[in-house]
């Protein structure tokens, strides 16, 4: 993993990257995917999964969270059954 943005709990490389969250993590997670087509799955407590320039897939929880695809052509998603549903931003599907 390299250096990414302030506040990142997780932080992908300038390539392709896979990031998901660990199970049982306390509290929501961050993460960065930088540069790439990166593919990145949130765990439950409301994550926040940034994708960065690329087409990123994101997938957030059933419980919420920001999912923030960036540049590129984005598809984000929400596991079921939602509980509380997930706000997305710069997303195509």
């Amino acid at each position: 993993m390299t250096q990414g943005p302030i506040g990142c709990t997780e932080v992908g490389t300038e390539g392709p990257d896979e990031l998901q969250a660990s199970a049982g993590a306390a509290g929501p997670q961050t993460f960065c995917g930088l540069g790439d087509n990166d593919t990145i799955v949130g765990s439950s407590g409301g994550d926040v999964l940034l994708g960065g320039p690329g087409d990123d897939t994101l997938t957030a929880s059933s419980e919420g969270g920001l999912i923030d695809g960036g540049d590129g052509a984005d598809v984000c998603t929400q596991s079921t059954p939602v509980v509380e549903p997930a706000q997305f931003l710069n997303c195509e599907g």
